[in-house]
């Protein structure tokens, strides 16, 4: 039988434990579960949802978490990953040094280095604190153009994560959207959702080396001009229906998962893991997963916005706890009106993970 000193070191030994691992009792996962999958239920008539929450024992909640998503900015947050595995391989330039920004990398949208202009440098480490943080849409198409837009997919599958299509620069995305397609002509949204939906992988990589090739000396100005004239010449539902069928996706699941694989350590070596977790804390952006949590919990996330696609995901630390859990919100065809539900959504089951844990 124990003695007084082995009791005392098995207390000492679980409270250790407890600080460095979040897991919750089965009970505790089910109603966990349970409030998740009876708050989303609610929105059925508000939008199109998925959702996953995942700890280091596994799965804890999730609802259409198999089906791939459209990412919005979301998608940064691999790129970002696969830069930093890339960096330890020696297969892309290290942190230090120096990118040379072109007319094929300029896009219009969130960010600042696009007003550099061309020619203008950035090392690779500011390059991705500017994805990061602020969003920014051509530091992006830096990072993504010298990687190789077809080498995402494989690496994350290599992983495990087999629901993906993550193939697209802004650039490429925006120029698909606005059907400025080589060969296309005047088009509908609906014309761009079912010519590209006709394709497979390969000819959508194709297809996106075209529309870059054809607007290489497309300048930012340009750009603007074309994506102002827009304005107004279509309805919310094709907005919303552009942002669900031609942007890169992943689903819920293999984004949690890969979250969890962050906190694990299982893919990146400890200080490629510090660079993740140092370039993730500037997130500018906090009105979705934060929103309502603690100040003694840690959050280290990615949002992602598109017409009718409000989008969280990241990894939550509650009270200290070394181990983290994987949280993300995917979102697609908005009702009009109803974003900031869903910004509230999601900050509503990020609090309920947190008080769960």
């Amino acid at each position: 039988m124990p003695n007084l000193k082995t009791w005392i070191l098995i207390l000492l030994m679980a409270t250790i434990q407890g600080s460095w691992a979040q897991s919750l009792t089965p009970q505790a996962r089910k109603k966990l579960d349970n409030d998740i999958r009876y708050l989303v239920g609610q929105q059925s008539g508000f939008a199109d949802i998925a959702v996953a929450v995942v700890d280091s024992q596994g799965v804890v909640s999730q609802v259409n978490g198999s089906l791939p998503f459209p990412l919005a900015s979301v998608f940064k947050l691999p790129l970002m990953l696969a830069v930093l595995k890339k960096q330890e391989e020696g297969k892309f330039p290290s942190a230090g040094s120096t990118l040379t920004v072109t007319t094929s990398d300029q896009c219009i949208g969130s960010g600042t280095l696009a007003k550099q202009g061309v020619g203008a440098t950035v090392s690779v480490d500011k390059a991705l604190r500017l994805m990061m943080s602020i969003s920014d849409n051509t530091a992006t198409d830096l990072l993504f153009r010298n990687l190789g837009t077809a080498t995402l997919d494989p690496w994350l599958a290599s992983l495990g994560f087999k629901n993906s299509e993550i193939i697209l620069t802004n650039r490429q995305a925006w120029l698909l959207s606005l059907g400025k397609v080589p060969g296309w002509g005047r088009s509908t949204p609906e014309d761009r959702v079912r010519a590209w939906e006709k394709l497979d992988r390969a000819g959508r990589l194709n297809l996106a080396e075209k529309i870059e090739s054809q607007a290489r000396s497309l300048t930012l100005s340009q750009f603007q001009a074309i994506e102002d004239a827009s304005t107004g010449t279509q309805s919310v539902a094709q907005d919303n229906l552009l942002a669900a069928r031609l942007d890169n996706k992943m689903s819920a699941l293999d984004l949690a998962n890969l979250l969890m694989a962050l906190d694990q350590g299982t893919f990146l070596n400890e200080a490629s893991r510090s660079a993740a977790f140092s370039i993730l804390a500037g997130q500018k952006y906090h009105s979705r997963l934060p929103a309502k949590l603690s100040s003694s919990t840690d959050i280290y996330h990615k949002t992602g916005t598109l017409s009718g696609v409000r989008n969280d995901a990241g990894l939550l630390y509650v009270k200290g706890a070394q181990s983290g859990v994987a949280v993300v919100f995917l979102t697609q065809e908005i009702r009009p009106g109803a974003s900031s539900k869903m910004d509230n959504i999601a900050a509503t089951i990020a609090k309920l993970v947190e008080s769960a844990y």
